[in-house]
């Protein structure tokens, strides 16, 4: 079961006149708004977005609703999620999976219970590592969006891939990890110090794609978080000969 998750359906009507408050406060995406209602850029897409759950965030998914996209909603800080606001998006008839102070269990559970609602093509949206949290991320073929917010893992969903092969990507339903249980075994072992990096390699679609984890810690050797880099190798792998640096053409 992956049924929308809040604190308490209840709270909707207080998150709503929030919500509402700070749109009169938005003039900017209020104008992206009217102009998605008319135009239905995104009519089609399917998006999965893993974001603080503040009334900021509210307006930014009404506005993707706006221009015709599907989406559901996962909070990306446990810390952050306004519980009012997370019913009212859920009352607005958006998925949503946001508990105020939940535990780690409960927030790889909710991860999974949004990314089982948009299945590929797909548009991401995250702050950190969350949607892709494992080596489950691959690329393909279909057209689609992805959208990396904040410092935490700046490639988080593979933006070198995405400059070098167009800007897209796939999620592989079948690929999923069991996010229900807790985070990816490499990610623990790197929280833990177990290993500094890790890596992986998949073929998908004709693409040899390596990804990459590194463990980031500040100067007091404290675990921060984890850098991810997802990159296509097919060119790298079909090299043959050699190019030496005095064999460059400019005009090549």
């Amino acid at each position: 079961m992956h049924d929308s998750v809040v604190k308490d359906p209840s709270l909707a009507e207080m998150g709503e006149q929030r919500i509402e408050w700070a749109r009169r406060h938005m003039p900017v995406l209020e104008k992206i708004k009217e102009e998605f209602e008319r135009e239905k850029p995104l009519r089609g897409a399917r998006v999965v977005a893993c974001l603080h759950v503040t009334v900021e965030t509210a307006n930014l998914i009404t506005t993707l609703v706006a221009g015709g996209a599907e989406v559901a909603v996962t909070g990306s800080n446990p810390l952050s999620t306004q519980d009012d606001v997370a019913a009212a998006m859920l009352a607005d008839g958006i998925p949503m999976y946001a508990i105020k102070g939940e535990d780690s269990q409960t927030y790889y559970r909710h991860i999974a219970g949004a990314l089982a609602k948009k299945l590929s093509p797909m548009a991401a949206m995250t702050l950190g590592f969350a949607l892709a949290s494992g080596s489950w991320f691959v690329m393909g073929s279909s057209p689609t969006l992805a959208v990396c917010i904040g410092a935490i893992m700046i490639f988080a969903l593979g933006c070198v891939a995405f400059a070098t092969m167009g800007g897209v990507a796939l999620f592989d339903p079948a690929a999923l990890p069991d996010l229900e249980n807790g985070p990816p075994v490499h990610l623990e072992e790197l929280r833990a110090g177990v290993r500094d990096t890790a890596e992986f390699w998949i073929q998908f679609q004709g693409r040899f794609v390596h990804i990459r984890y590194f463990a980031m810690q500040d100067a007091a050797g404290r675990y921060r978080g984890c850098l991810e880099v997802t990159q296509d190798v097919s060119g790298i792998r079909a090299l043959t000969g050699e190019r030496r640096l005095l064999d460059w053409d400019a005009g090549e």
